[in-house]
């Protein structure tokens, strides 16, 4: 006896067939932009952590050139370059084996000296070499105890 096979039966095949193709795509494409969401936050959580490493190691300088030496010593930062108020250097995240996790660093420091001291205000822009702007900022201050008279 022979099978016969029905048009019907083949085209519920081909039905079933798009369907199991147009889930896969959206179960990829879920994949895929996830993922690209996991890469920014981790990038911003590296900003965050990195703002405040350098907002700690600057803390005590009342002068770009201090604020560009304490940050040459920093862990995985290039040598500074001071450009008036700001201090600019290139920092490689430590502990990451990643190639391209290095971020450029510019600090702003504007002191307002008074009798007792100085007001140090510090802002920190994180940037990632794939974004057009800074993906973290940092206001901070800290005030220096001078010599009073």
């Amino acid at each position: 006896m022979k099978k016969k096979i029905s048009i019907a039966s083949i085209v519920e095949l081909f039905g079933l067939f798009v369907i199991l193709l147009l889930v896969i795509v959206v179960i990829t494409e879920t994949f895929v932009l996830t993922r690209g969401q996991s890469l920014r936050a981790r990038h911003l959580t590296e900003a965050v952590t990195l703002a405040e490493s350098v907002a700690e190691i600057t803390s005590g300088a009342d002068s770009p050139e201090r604020a560009a030496e304490l940050l040459g010593r920093m862990e995985g930062a290039q040598p500074p370059t001071v450009e008036g108020e700001r201090v600019v250097s290139r920092v490689d995240f430590a502990g990451q084996a990643d190639a391209g996790d290095d971020y450029t660093v510019c600090l702003t420091l504007q002191a307002d000296t008074g009798r007792a001291g100085s007001y140090v205000s510090e802002v920190i822009e994180v940037y990632f070499a794939q974004d057009d702007g800074a993906i973290y900022t940092l206001s901070t201050g800290n005030y220096i105890r001078g010599d009073a008279p």
